[in-house]
């Protein structure tokens, strides 16, 4: 997936590990087991009754992140287990945005670049770290 930025999501999973995540009535509607595995918000007495949110990412990681590190066959370090009906949320996260730089910050990862970027610097494709990178072999932590 890219960004308006020009980068390409790596699958890293700083965003599900270091961002607050909610759903909304919609989500779970499309989603079921959003409602099993978040935490419910009470707005404290803010939300109408007909209006529940849910937190994917209280207190941690959210829920349906899977690590795939010890899969021979993953072509990343992580995978959404809910990822065709995940919320809107995480639907409209944009890779290389400033919550994303954020998020890999707090993850010790380096903020992602351009894929043009690293095109520019007359890097191949081949050099990059791995088919979900945006960085050569080697440079995607710090």
């Amino acid at each position: 997936m890219f960004g308006r930025q020009g980068c390409r999501c790596e699958r890293c999973g700083a965003c599900c590990r270091n961002l607050i995540v909610e759903a909304q009535v919609l989500d779970v509607l499309r989603e079921p087991l959003i409602a099993e595995r978040g935490t419910r918000l009470d707005g404290r007495g803010t939300l109408p009754p007909d209006e529940w949110a849910w937190s994917l990412s209280a207190g941690g990681a959210c829920p349906f992140l899977v690590d795939t590190t010890a899969r021979a066959d993953a072509q990343a370090r992580t995978a959404c287990e809910i990822y065709p009906t995940r919320p809107n949320d995480c639907v409209g996260f944009e890779p290389g945005s400033d919550a994303c730089c954020r998020a890999r910050a707090a993850a010790g990862l380096l903020p992602l670049r351009p894929i043009d970027q690293l095109k520019a610097l007359g890097i191949p494709p081949s050099l990059f770290g791995g088919p979900n990178s945006n960085y050569p072999a080697g440079r995607a932590h710090r």
